[in-house]
Formats: structure tokens, sequence, C-alpha cells
């Protein structure tokens, strides 16, 4: 049996999926070292954008290294299996046991961010548009050393106008009907390619004023659907992009 749902991921898998595992009771998990070292065969793609804060406090919000997020993942889940008495997660335990885990380790490490998406609105925030896509490693704070689509939005077309990030985690569905956090993959293993096929695909379905590269043609090398979620109390929409490129408002 897979652990594919009938439709896209639910929001309890953004920054907490290993939550999800312990929460769900019909989750599986495969063993983190098939996510980190296989070779993917991409069906769909999710981002959850589960924080975001106005610009100009983007500089001190906190963003965790993929390296970093996937060794304390992982680290996680081997204690939990541990407690759990078995050598891979697997399916969900049960509500007692996973009631034991959390006790036992704490709430489980958040994943890396991975997508960031800059907007802009009126003061009413009724007509929140994207107008820059960004991907991040989390190695170092870009927002921190100076940002050219920060600087941008200080031309006079945008005075006045309120201005947002959005962090989002991307996790990639594959052919065996599994979830994988992409942070939670090696480079060696084609994280970074997918990473900038997803951000190519959504500069050019969202064609997003401040990105200078990709609107014209879509420069990514593989495309398959993808579906950005809103989890935060905001107005943007959820999107979403078919095999054939077409974008579609929910």
């Amino acid at each position: 049996m897979s652990n594919k749902q009938e439709s896209l991921p639910s929001p309890a898998l953004s920054s907490h999926f290993i939550g999800a595992w312990l929460r769900s009771q019909r989750f599986f998990l495969k063993s983190p070292l098939y996510m980190a070292y296989e070779d993917h065969v991409w069906q769909d793609f999710w981002v959850g954008l589960d924080s975001s804060v106005m610009l100009h406090e983007a500089a001190e919000f906190p963003l965790i290294p993929f390296e970093k997020a996937r060794t304390d993942c992982f680290t996680y889940l081997e204690n939990a299996c541990g407690i759990l008495g078995k050598g891979k997660p697997g399916w969900s335990p049960s509500k007692e046991a996973s009631a034991e885990v959390t006790e036992r380790l704490g709430s489980p490490p958040f994943n890396a961010y991975t997508i960031y998406l800059i907007t802009t609105s009126t003061q009413e925030n009724d007509d929140e548009t994207v107008v820059y896509v960004g991907k991040t490693n989390s190695q170092s704070h870009r927002f921190r050393g100076g940002h050219a689509a920060i600087s941008k939005l200080h031309a006079p077309e945008y005075e006045g106008m309120r201005k947002r990030i959005y962090f989002g985690c991307l996790i990639g569905i594959n052919d065996d009907d599994n979830y994988v956090p992409i942070d939670w993959m090696v480079e060696e293993n084609g994280r970074d390619k997918v990473l900038a096929d997803i951000e190519h695909q959504l500069i050019f379905n969202l064609q997003p004023a401040l990105n200078s590269e990709g609107k014209g043609k879509c420069l990514a090398e593989v495309r398959v659907p993808v579906h950005v979620q809103n989890l935060t109390d905001s107005g943007l929409s959820d999107f979403h992009f078919d095999e054939d490129q077409r974008i579609a408002l929910e």
C-alpha cells in the first residue's frame, strides 16, 4: 500500500514533516537514506508556504542550512526508531507510541526552507502579487548582506505598498508514491538541480516583475506539476502548474 493521498500533501507536511508521520496514523515514511541517496522520478511537487514576515523583517528570520536540517531530522528519526524498537520509520506509530517519542525527544526538528516569494500589495491587502521568486540553501542569509530585488522595491512605483516575503518547504512525490523533502537529499543526487527546476517553473508561470531571467522561456530541464499552498493567514492565493505549464489560481 502506498502513502499517497487522494490529493496533494496536507499542511502538516510543511516544516514538520516528521510531525506528520507522528500524527497521521496512516503515513508511510521511507528510510531517510533512501530519500537522501536514491535516484527519484518525480511525479509532483508541493511548496508549503508556512511562514511569512514583512520584508523589512527578513534579515532576522531564522534559516536552517540544508545539512543541519537533514542531520537534525535524521538523528531525531534514528532516536525515535530506537524508542519504537524498529530499524526504520515505516508506517506511523500508534498515538500512544508517538506521545512517548515526543515526550522523550521533544518536538521534531524543522525542515529547511528552500523557496521564497516576495510580494507586494496595497494597504488593503486585496491584490497581493508575487514580484520575485528565489531559492535558498540557507548556507548564508541572503537578506542580511543586501538583495537586488529588495533594492528594486525602493523604486517609486512601489512606494507606499506592503512588501512581504514568504518562506516555503519543497516536497517531491516520486514514482513510488513517497514524499521526499528536498533538503533531505544530498547535492550529488540532484538536489540543487531539482531546486533550480522548480524555481524556473515558478518564474516562468508567475512572471514576477523583479526576476530578470526565465520569463520568456522556461529554463527548467524537467517539468512536473507544482502546487504552491499558502498556509499563512495572509491573502496570497494558492496556485498550481500542470505538466503543460498552465497556471490555475485556487
